[in-house]
């Protein structure tokens, strides 16, 4: 369970369709942060706690409303300071 409700899907359904839109097959969940708010940083806090793992969780939980399966998790990134960070890779799937 996430700390976002029903209403943050459509919010990341339109972030999704918008990268579907611009020929991406496949993202990750730093880049959908990203795209939602304009930069990514890994969060000093627990996995319970933080608001970027949450929005990981939201997308596992919300795999078939959001014409996505997972790809690849534990995958190692940088975030926009430099920290070192992991994040899962989305496929989007044909509906």
């Amino acid at each position: 369970m996430t700390i976002f409700n029903e209403h943050f899907l459509s919010i990341m359904k339109k972030h999704i369709d918008q990268m579907k839109a611009g020929g991406v097959k496949e993202f990750t969940t730093v880049e959908i942060i990203k795209h939602y708010v304009g930069h990514y940083h890994a969060d000093a806090t627990n996995v319970h706690d933080s608001i970027n793992a949450n929005i990981g969780r939201f997308l596992a939980e919300n795999t078939a409303a959001l014409g996505i399966v997972e790809k690849a998790s534990g995958q190692s990134v940088t975030d926009d300071m430099g920290h070192h960070s992991q994040t899962a890779v989305w496929e989007l799937v044909h509906k």
